[in-house]
């Protein structure tokens, strides 16, 4: 078996799998991050290794976005890490290795294939059929261009699914090069590769935690000794317990029962979610045997299953779920391969598809449970096509492998239309949208696309629409889509209203977020005691943070303390460790406070000294603003025109009116130096007309 395994011919095989698979996958190589890409990776500061230090290292090992501390898939936060140590936000290299761990997938998945083909349970009732190697090409090939594999390979975040697949399969093999080697020697060798793969998939994502079953699934259906059950197979199945156990723990922060528990932030109960999830299983089934690029999405609707009659189709995909198994288990022996199938399928769903809050369908989720799904398949048509019945028929012989040729064309030209759509977010959530209209989410991450476009209107009203549509999260996607509708009333100056959404976000889901947008708002509105209370509470929470105490010398200024306001951002840059940004920021508003205070030489010094360390644009403005308020026009004049030169007017008036959402004051009020901005404009264009 060893020999059959790593034959040299195999390796023709993993040709064949880097050309069909980078080629129906290559136009994904500059796709752009998308949804959780952000916070695991591009906005994960845990993740950015500049050294490959150990304390660095093991750091990224603990880099869960949003817990401190926890440790939580380890693998595949690693290979991110390393990922952005040579590339940083570059998306090329984590397409690259996505792609190459799909094809090394592919290839293992053909090695296991073999494997089992070659199995006892067949050999003995003769159906270790011929061309073996055929079958389990033809197999790992429809699984691999199948395009619904592109939301785990194209996905970047994804990966985690693509590394526990690959270890899964992985530990699989090295088992059943172990359990048919008589060398106890070189079989210890082979399950403690088992073992450590075990370990590297586990940590890749938590849903390979099946492997226990899977192997004693493979036992029972190809080997049929759990009759004869030794003091080996206690040893072996203890220890991967223990293994398993020991991950669980600490992949869920020592809390096992209260993951299972978490469905206070979800629209649906338990029960609702097992129900839904029959109707679910089925559409997994029909988009794997029919995946055509319109049937796939990011986000599906899914109507909730209230009760078994509710809609009717719940009883009937529990019955059918219900049937399938009763049927694999009693064709384990007259059809192994078939009911081992459907069984792995059935077994690997078993975490993502059950009782844990998770959200209920994603695509990706089928990559691991459909490994062997198209294993039958391919013996049905592989015997078909050799059958002694047909050697006498050529022409029906050519016409089955032509057929096969161009379903697999077929499924590549799908798979690499599939990823043209994971271009762009503006690409992904358009299609989404049009294919789910019914879920809140692509509404959301549309608009929030749109407003990086500038296009407010459009996003405005997604946003509201949003809050008509279904959400796994409702709580979560109300807040954003308030916080969103907010933002843009203040990019239009209607802070009333900005005041009222902001209210809404957090009485949706009470966020930090929406708090410190609501306190901007409050102040901009005039209402500055109000915005002190706000940021107050925020303060109080994260006393170091100097961003929010920038925002609180604001707050101060707008309640005419100017001395305190002074003092705070004096007291701030006097310590250590402000970086860049925040040095920037604290000087521009201590020197606009120091202007409003007739300190107007010492202003013009924080300015300059900002002017040293950022973009110039903010501080010369800034310089401006000192000379109207000293009421010194030429001077500002004459600063203005020679920005003007290199600066246009409309791009000065945009930042100038941004500085409500950021943390930026002037000396001058904004209507003002706005006011300014365009007049001279208007004369330096007059001047230029005249000009012969």
């Amino acid at each position: 078996m060893r020999a059959t395994i790593f034959h040299f011919r195999n390796y023709h095989v993993l040709l064949i799998f880097l050309i069909v698979v980078f080629i129906s996958y290559h136009n994904s190589l500059t796709a752009s991050w998308h949804f959780d890409d952000l916070q695991n990776i591009v906005e994960n500061q845990k993740l950015h290794l500049t050294s490959l230090d150990t304390g660095s290292l093991i750091q990224v090992l603990f880099a869960h976005p949003r817990e401190e501390g926890r440790l939580f898939r380890p693998v595949a936060y690693l290979s991110f890490a390393l990922n952005w140590y040579f590339g940083a936000d570059h998306v090329l290299g984590y397409h690259l290795v996505n792609i190459l761990l799909h094809i090394g997938t592919a290839f293992l998945l053909y090695l296991t294939n073999l494997s089992l083909l070659d199995a006892p349970a067949l050999r003995e009732q003769q159906q270790s059929t011929r061309n073996k190697h055929l079958i389990a090409l033809l197999a790992a090939l429809l699984w691999a261009l199948n395009p619904i594999h592109t939301q785990a390979v194209t996905y970047i975040v994804q990966r985690m699914a693509g590394l526990a697949t690959f270890f899964s399969l992985a530990t699989l093999l090295c088992y059943l090069l172990g359990r048919r080697l008589g060398n106890k020697r070189t079989q210890w060798a082979w399950w403690l590769a088992a073992l450590i793969c075990f370990v590297l998939a586990l940590g890749s994502k938590e849903n390979s935690i099946t492997l226990p079953m899977v192997l004693l699934l493979v036992e029972w259906i190809f080997f049929r000794s759990l009759a004869r059950i030794t003091g080996r197979h206690l040893l072996v199945g203890a220890g991967l317990l223990v293994v398993a156990g020991f991950a669980i723990y600490l992949l869920t922060n020592g809390n096992p029962l209260g993951s299972i528990m978490g469905y206070d932030h979800r629209s649906f109960t338990l029960g609702q979610r097992l129900l839904t999830e029959s109707r679910i299983m089925l559409f997994y089934l029909s988009l794997l045997l029919f995946p055509a690029p319109w049937r796939l999405s990011l986000d599906h609707d899914i109507l909730l299953s209230t009760s078994i009659l509710q809609p009717p189709t719940t009883a009937l995909s529990i019955a059918f779920l219900a049937g399938l198994t009763c049927w694999a288990l009693w064709k384990r022996k007259s059809w192994p391969i078939a009911s081992f199938a459907i069984l792995f399928f059935l077994l690997n769903h078993t975490i993502e598809s059950t009782v844990f809050p998770l959200e209920l369908i994603f695509e990706h989720r089928n990559y691991l449970p459909s490994l062997f799904l198209f294993l039958p398949l391919a013996v049905a048509v592989v015997d078909f096509h050799q059958s002694d019945r047909l050697r006498t028929v050529p022409v029906v012989r050519h016409t089955v492998a032509a057929v096969v040729v161009l379903l697999l064309c077929t499924l590549g030209a799908a798979t690499y239309s599939r990823n043209a759509v994971w271009r762009t977010e503006q690409s992904l959530w358009e299609d989404s949208l049009a294919k789910a209209p019914g879920q809140s989410r692509p509404y959301i991450n549309l608009a929030h696309t749109y407003q990086k476009l500038g296009r407010s209107d459009e996003t405005f009203e997604l946003c509201r629409l949003s809050l008509t549509k279904d959400s796994p999260t409702p709580t979560k996607d109300r807040m954003r889509a308030y916080n969103n509708m907010g933002n843009i009333s203040m990019e239009r100056n209607h802070f009333s209203e900005a005041v009222g959404y902001y209210r809404q976000a957090l009485l949706a889901y009470s966020n930090e977020p929406s708090r410190y947008f609501l306190h901007k708002a409050l102040l901009a509105d005039g209402q500055p005691q109000k915005a002190h209370e706000e940021l107050a509470a925020l303060i109080d929470k994260h006393p170091d943070d100097n961003e929010l105490k920038i925002s609180m010398a604001l707050v101060l200024a707008g309640q005419q303390q100017y001395p305190e306001a002074v003092n705070m951002l004096r007291g701030m840059l006097q310590r250590t460790g402000i970086n860049g940004y925040e040095r920037s920021s604290a000087l521009i508003c201590l020197g606009s406070l120091l202007s409003r205070q007739g300190e107007y030489k010492d202003a013009e010094q924080q300015f300059r000294e900002a002017m040293a360390i950022s973009e110039p644009r903010l501080p010369l403005l800034c310089v401006i603003g000192n000379h109207l308020q000293q009421g010194n026009q030429t001077a500002a004049s004459t600063q203005l025109q020679e920005m003007l030169k290199h600066f246009r007017s409309n791009d000065l008036e945009q930042l100038v009116r941004s500085a409500n959402r950021q943390n930026i004051l002037f000396p001058v009020a904004t209507d003002e130096l706005n006011a300014f901005i365009q007049a001279q404009a208007t004369i330096l264009k007059t001047s230029d007309v005249k000009a012969p």
